[in-house]
């Protein structure tokens, strides 16, 4: 199908962004079965957003993506990645901040410990919020750990 095979190229080209545009125009015609359909709707945004060459770029992406997207953990990360990679601090952690408020992943809150931004004193307010609602998570207690360490509370850090 013809349809298929550009998007295809789009991708290959670096275009995640285009190829994910077309995902309407791909389901309407039937270009491809549903459940492959869903898989490359996930990996184009996932591609679109570690795509997006500045902040403006970036929110237009995230914005133009559904509800159901912006709370997939795998979309989420690279959101998150792609904001702190711009500088763009409050973005790259209030998105994790958000989807794990409305549905815990280990893997979103090991991100969220490793983040190359600021707000410490924040994001170690947030994740001793988390630690009463999930006190056996590996991730929350090495991530409080990173967060401690980053601010140069050692004993705190030990703690953890």
């Amino acid at each position: 199908h013809g349809l298929a095979l550009r998007v295809r190229a789009l991708e290959a080209a670096g275009r995640a962004d285009e190829a994910y545009g077309m995902l309407g125009a791909l389901r309407s015609q039937h270009a491809l079965p549903p459940a492959e359909l869903d898989r490359l709707q996930a990996r184009w945004a996932e591609q679109a957003l570690l795509q997006a060459t500045d902040a403006n770029s970036l929110a237009d992406r995230w914005e133009a993506m559904p509800e159901s997207a912006r709370r997939d953990p795998a979309i989420v990360a690279a959101y998150a990645r792609r904001a702190a990679d711009l500088r763009w601090e409050d973005a790259a952690t209030g998105s994790i901040e958000r989807a794990l408020d409305s549905g815990w992943d280990e893997s979103l809150v090991d991100l969220y410990g490793r983040l190359p931004v600021g707000r410490l004193d924040e994001r170690q307010e947030r994740t001793s919020q988390w630690s009463r609602a999930h006190p056996d998570s590996p991730a929350l207690l090495l991530a409080r750990a990173r967060l401690a360490r980053a601010q140069g509370q050692w004993a705190h850090a030990d703690e953890h």
